[in-house]
């Protein structure tokens, strides 16, 4: 006898964060960060360790700390930090140099990171989604030229329906701005929407702006932190399909 199946898909439109959830964060963000750091001691020429500027941000040797500023945060928040520790260690220099600084050379050194997604055949993961015939949108606290390269490097970029990035237009996340911007663009209410991240801020997000949320994540640090905000926690977007497709069999 043949089977066939009825969904109880919900959603009609999927937001996704970029850095951790589809892109693996370590492989790209480390070396990109280890350049800026490099570059920033050149041009001051000053006798502070790399160590001190990476640990500042949340990088230890090939790890990252969840919480740290270089995962969460944004490019201002980070130029903050190198801003802090160089006027604290006696350089004469502005927020604004800095903050200028900070984004043109993460730009010049999205070279050197490995565009790598957080499973395999992600771009078949997304083309089965695809096929839901939902919305799929991007929210992150990137600037869009490495979030284009990224996503085109994961051949992803293509499906896509909404990219948000910290571009100045709207408020980056936690702020719900980007969301209700989705909702009037698409005339959805929260109900319809899912956020699919694999940090508090991105919890925090979908609560600000009334969207359920699907965490990822693959360690148990991880885990233990996006867990209590989270519909369910998933090891990574590769099982949303089946999460999303609840199928009722019927003869």
């Amino acid at each position: 006898m043949n089977k066939c199946y009825t969904t109880t898909m919900k959603y009609q439109a999927i937001i996704f964060d970029k850095d951790g959830t589809v892109l693996d964060f370590n492989a790209f963000w480390i070396s990109v960060s280890k350049g800026v750091v490099n570059d920033l001691i050149k041009k001051f020429n000053v006798n502070i360790s790399n160590k001190t500027f990476l640990t500042a941000i949340g990088v230890f040797d090939e790890t990252s700390d969840p919480n740290g500023v270089l995962c969460k945060g944004t490019y201002e928040e980070i130029a903050e930090i190198f801003y802090n520790i160089l006027v604290n260690n006696g350089v004469k220099t502005t927020f604004k140099e800095i903050n200028e600084f900070t984004l043109l050379s993460f730009n010049d050194n999205a070279k050197n990171g490995e565009i790598k997604g957080t499973c395999e055949n992600i771009d078949e993961v997304f083309l089965k989604l695809k096929s839901l015939n939902v919305i799929i949108a991007l929210i992150t606290t990137d600037n869009y030229f490495i979030t284009e390269k990224c996503l085109k490097g994961l051949k992803i970029f293509e499906y896509f329906d909404y990219i948000y990035t910290d571009d100045g237009l709207v408020a980056p996340k936690p702020s719900a701005d980007a969301g209700l911007n989705l909702m009037e663009k698409t005339g959805l209410t929260k109900d319809k929407i899912l956020m699919v991240g694999d940090t508090v801020t991105d919890a925090t997000f979908a609560k600000n702006a009334g969207f359920d949320y699907i965490g990822v994540a693959k360690t148990k640090e991880n885990i233990d932190l996006i867990k209590p905000f989270a519909k369910t926690v998933l090891k990574d977007v590769s099982y949303l399909y089946n999460e999303l497709v609840k199928g009722e069999e019927k003869c």
